[in-house]
């Protein structure tokens, strides 16, 4: 699937065979989403070797634990999770990582805070948005990717990139403006 648009419903199908036990459903799973989960580490972790590593741990705790999947059309936001955690945890643990924040260390990685333009943002909320749009947002503003690679990565056009970063910062900014805490 390489620079094409995921296929959600194709990838969200293979849940109930990979649960059932079917080998070939999980490389097909794999198959579809590595490039998406590598260039998000890549880019999470500033390494390709580590990345790397990162993949191969991702996967296996997917395989480990797709069966507590309970809605299989939530499974590129659970990977997305669960790549997330794995980078997080493997920058920790290789580089001793502590962070503090208002005195605290954070050992979320979804506290972890993003920059969009002036505002400051925590990764739990990006997630909450619609999966592109957090997508969008978590590859151009973590990871530090390009409109021009995100589009690519995602099959999309940089026209969509832009509209989707435009759309999410909206709802983010929205958020804020209804008391939702971004910190």
């Amino acid at each position: 699937m390489a620079n094409s648009k995921l296929d959600l419903n194709y990838i969200a199908g293979l849940v109930p065979q990979i649960q059932a036990g079917d080998s070939n459903a999980f490389a097909e799973l794999f198959a579809a989403t590595y490039q998406s989960q590598y260039a998000f580490a890549c880019g999470y972790l500033k390494d390709t070797e580590v990345a790397k590593e990162a993949l191969q741990e991702t996967y296996v705790s997917a395989l480990k634990n797709i069966g507590k999947l309970r809605n299989p059309s939530l499974v590129m936001a659970w990977l997305n999770q669960t790549t997330l955690r794995t980078c997080f945890n493997i920058e920790s643990r290789n580089a001793a990582y502590v962070r503090k924040t208002d005195g605290q260390a954070v050992t979320d990685p979804e506290s972890k805070t993003v920059t969009i333009g002036t505002e400051q943002y925590v990764v739990r909320m990006i997630m909450q948005l619609p999966f592109t749009e957090s997508q969008v947002l978590l590859l151009r503003y973590l990871c530090g990717m390009k409109p021009a690679e995100v589009a690519s990565l995602m099959g999309i056009t940089k026209a969509d990139v832009r509209r989707h970063t435009t759309a999410a910062t909206e709802r983010l900014n929205g958020f804020r403006n209804t008391g939702v805490s971004r910190k």
